[in-house]
């Protein structure tokens, strides 16, 4: 049976992989389970007319023609999960940076500049409002509990969580836009997420507030998000995420000084990688046992 599964991925689980597996690192037309990213598989999708099987090592697959693999009874899981510890260390990380000053303190250590500040301010009992609320948005609020902070949350369930409030509607979106003090967008794109903060949802804002982006970075109005940091109307931001990456040399993002940038790499620490490799194994075996898939996306 042939699999396609990159060579960076292979020398982690060969020893782990069931010998039956055909392992091949080209794609050709008689692979029928892929391992990788959808980038590596788009272009080549209508040319594998045995796949059977895709085993994407990324959360997102929003990239992918889902209509045509539930025409071609194609199967798909994704990496959901797996990177929401990293994540939420990196969020909880720059709120902090952002809120203490970090990088003025290093920068006066650097150049031997001894000056006190005092318009740095705490996270203790902040309200924070999550924009989606699967496992990102819960490791997150995991991590500020211990700041005292109170949550809300706009996502689809309504099941009992860790958040304090729930809101399902636009209009408790609208709420938990105006009343937070810090925004957290970790929602994954689709039809209904495409810009669903927008002019009208940033206007909500007050101007102390401080806006994350790890979800996608066509989930919000970029033009008007860089108006209003240029414009000093929101206190500031963190991204990880932006509409075309790599972000552009000539991207106005670059300039904004009250704004924090990392290149969609929130999550690059050893540790996804060993929960990866032990999702990916137990799929693999799984799939040849005909027992059920872990993040299997229901097509």
């Amino acid at each position: 049976m042939n699999i396609f599964i990159p060579k960076r991925i292979h020398e982690q689980i060969k020893d782990e992989l069931d010998k039956s597996w055909n392992v091949v690192h080209e794609l050709d037309k008689e692979v029928e389970v892929f391992v990788g990213m959808a980038s590596q598989i788009n272009k080549n999708l209508e040319k594998l007319k045995n796949l059977k099987y895709i085993l994407l090592i990324t959360a997102g697959y929003d990239t992918l023609d889902i209509s045509y693999l539930s025409k071609h009874g194609i199967r798909l899981t994704n990496a959901k999960d797996v990177y929401s510890v990293s994540i939420a260390e990196m969020v909880v990380a720059q709120i902090l940076n952002f809120n203490k000053g970090f990088e003025t303190y290093h920068y006066q250590q650097e150049y031997h500049i001894w000056k006190s500040y005092f318009n740095f301010r705490d996270l203790h009992g902040a309200k924070v409002g999550f924009i989606g609320g699967g496992s990102i948005a819960v490791e997150i609020l995991k991590r500020l509990k211990g700041f005292n902070v109170t949550s809300s949350v706009y996502r689809r369930s309504n099941e009992p969580s860790l958040f304090d409030e729930t809101y399902n509607t636009i209009k408790g979106l609208q709420k938990l836009m105006a009343e937070s003090d810090y925004i957290i967008n970790s929602l994954p794109l689709s039809e209904t997420t495409t810009n669903l903060i927008d002019k009208s949802m940033f206007d909500l804002m007050h101007q102390d507030v401080f806006y994350v982006n790890v979800g996608r970075g066509q989930t919000h109005d970029e033009s008007y998000l860089i108006k209003l940091l240029k414009n000093n109307k929101i206190r500031g931001a963190y991204l990880d995420v932006f509409q075309t990456e790599p972000l552009e040399e000539s991207s106005p993002y670059w300039a904004i000084k009250n704004l924090l940038i990392t290149p969609h790499n929130s999550a690059n620490t050893p540790l996804p990688d060993k929960i990866l490799m032990k999702l990916i194994v137990n799929n693999l075996n799984s799939y040849l046992t005909k027992n059920p898939l872990i993040n299997e996306v229901k097509l």
